[in-house]
């Protein structure tokens, strides 16, 4: 029987069946589809699929500026791989790591210590690294050179700078 929250107890049964509150929508999820219908029927399927666009295109201009930063070492990368390869496997999440093993340790928390952007821990072939996730139709909505977009570039910048 799969564990369920002790506030969702059931009384105990001699059954094999599982309550329907562990193999059915979760009671605490919300209702994940309605913000694709709205955008859909706000912007239409062309609309959409700018939206996406402009996220994949704002994930892989972080990326470049990872792969170009002598600290970071974009996550991952094929051996002998070009810049372009890198970067067009990027989608919306940027994996990435100090490429000092030490500092490594502190890239997450010097990141999000900043307050101006946020990255998750993660790892990597057994090594932390940290993972920037591109979701928001805010941040797709910035272009590159605009404020949003200068935004990520000098955090970056200024983090690598101190590793």
């Amino acid at each position: 029987m799969l564990n369920s929250a002790p506030y969702l107890a059931t009384p105990a049964s001699t059954s094999d069946i599982p309550s329907p509150l562990n193999t059915h929508l979760e009671n605490s999820r919300r209702f994940r589809a309605l913000p694709v219908y709205a955008t859909l029927a706000a912007y239409g399927a062309s609309g959409y699929k700018s939206l996406i666009r402009r996220l994949i295109m704002h994930a892989r201009e972080i990326a470049r500026v990872v792969y170009r930063h002598p600290a970071y070492e974009l996550l991952p990368v094929e051996e002998g791989g070009t810049e372009e390869s890198a970067v067009n496997n990027v989608f919306m999440v940027v994996l990435f790591r100090a490429r000092d093993e030490w500092q490594n340790q502190l890239l997450r928390e010097r990141i999000n210590d900043t307050g101006k952007m946020y990255v998750s821990a993660t790892m990597w072939e057994g090594m932390p690294a940290v993972r920037c996730a591109v979701g928001n139709w805010r941040v797709a909505a910035e272009k590159k050179g605009s404020e949003g977009w200068g935004v990520v570039e000098e955090v970056l910048q200024l983090v690598g700078g101190m590793l």
